[in-house]
């Protein structure tokens, strides 16, 4: 998709979030009588090598955010407003709020000219009166006599990413989504089973020699390991009836991806793995730019949202937790944050920096995307920005999975 398209997708977003009135949007633009080359320390080139053109951007409030096309903009916030660098040429400038996502996709009345001085007055009277989140409503479903519940998400606006992680984390970008749901909590042994005895599934691990098994507690080296499957546990034991309830591991990319098509046939529902897009918007809560952990921004809170190296590590007690156990996210969700590993979607590759709604990765590659981190990995893992991938086909003691559902199974209001 090229960048344009990018940017004209989004013209029709958010209508379900936010009612953006009139007043929302550009009120005046017009060229002034100032002349750039005046002041040359205020010169500044795009990325062709032209003198940019300055766009004075009138307002009063803060919190704006811009994208040319998909090209990076140098913008400054004055006191009365913004300076906007644009480049040469351009047609066509998106307004962004970090509040309330786009504002407006402005198609300028004729083309940016190089070093040119322009002014654009915004009227934006009532953009603090912007409604919260919707609630999520949790609802249940029901497969082959096991039951589990689903989170109905709204559609949303988000920033993807981080810029204080490593390197594939970034560049933060908008992202836009449309209604979903998502599993409250992570698919459990009970719930795989279910499917198992209804299909005769066999994994990728009973197929193909095992599954990998870290040794604890000295290990240095992942080891495949046969005859371990999704019946076993973290340390290669086979669990017990009490484990039905813990979410289930040793699963590959496509044995999760064969799960959801068989849930699919049998709720009549679209069932699948989440985005790696959706994935982080619920693990967020829905906000903006916050929840650095799922439930929590705040590392001193984590061992109430989550199982992760601190409350977990030992001699007998390296292995997965039942879900729920732990406080949910304002979402809901349970072990968003640690416990396993989730599969995602998407093929693994790098962010782009448009704006974007409903993304889905590459179109192509040979890895898949994981999320959340587990019940044996330290904080920095545990950040609801944090990316990690696999070969799709690759199966752990760590990794399992969570479903996903297009739009939503009930009326939310």
């Amino acid at each position: 998709m090229n960048k344009l398209k990018h940017i004209v997708i989004v013209a029709f977003a958010l209508q379900s979030i936010v009612d953006l009135k009139a007043d929302l949007s550009v009120k005046t633009f017009k060229r002034t009588s100032d002349v750039l080359s005046t002041a040359p320390h205020d010169q500044r080139k795009d990325a062709h090598g032209n003198v940019a053109a300055l766009v004075k951007v009138i307002t009063d409030q803060t919190g704006f955010r811009w994208d040319a096309e998909g090209e990076l903009i140098t913008f400054v916030h004055k006191e009365n407003g913004y300076w906007l660098y644009l480049p040469a040429s351009l047609k066509r400038l998106t307004i962004l709020h970090e509040r309330l996502g786009v504002i407006s996709n402005y198609a300028f009345p004729t083309a940016i000219q190089p070093g040119g001085v322009y002014e654009m007055v915004l009227s934006t009277e009532k953009i603090t009166t912007y409604p919260p989140i919707p609630k999520p409503q949790i609802y249940k479903v029901n497969a082959n006599n096991v039951s589990f519940e689903m989170v109905a998400i709204k559609s949303g606006v988000f920033k993807m990413g981080s810029d204080e992680g490593i390197s594939d984390e970034s560049p933060v970008h908008t992202v836009l989504l449309s209604d979903y749901s998502i599993g409250r909590t992570e698919v459990t042994v009970a719930q795989f089973k279910a499917f198992v005895d209804a299909t005769g599934y066999k994994t990728e691990a009973e197929e193909n020699n095992g599954s990998y098994i870290w040794p604890w507690p000295d290990g240095n080296q992942w080891v495949l390991t046969p005859g371990v499957n999704w019946r076993y546990n973290a340390v290669g034991k086979p669990r017990p009836a009490s484990e039905s309830n813990h979410p289930v591991v040793h699963i590959s990319w496509n044995d999760a991806k064969a799960y959801c098509k068989w849930l699919s046939s049998v709720t009549g529902k679209s069932y699948r793995l989440p985005t790696e897009a959706e994935w982080e918007y619920a693990a967020r809560s829905g906000t903006f730019t916050g929840n650095k952990f799922s439930g929590t921004d705040k590392d001193n809170e984590l061992s109430k949202y989550c199982w992760y190296r601190s409350n977990s590590e030992g001699p007998n007690n390296n292995n997965t937790k039942a879900v729920g156990a732990k406080t949910p996210n304002a979402f809901g969700l349970y072990d968003m944050t640690g416990n396993v590993w989730e599969w995602c979607a998407d093929y693994y590759g790098r962010y782009l920096e448009t704006v974007q709604k409903n993304p889905t990765g590459p179109d192509s590659g040979t890895r898949r995307v994981r999320r959340g981190g587990c019940w044996n990995n330290d904080a920095s893992n545990l950040r609801t920005a944090n990316r990690d991938f696999e070969e799709p086909d690759h199966r752990y003691s760590i990794l399992g999975f969570r479903v996903a559902c297009t739009g939503n199974s009930i009326v939310v209001p």
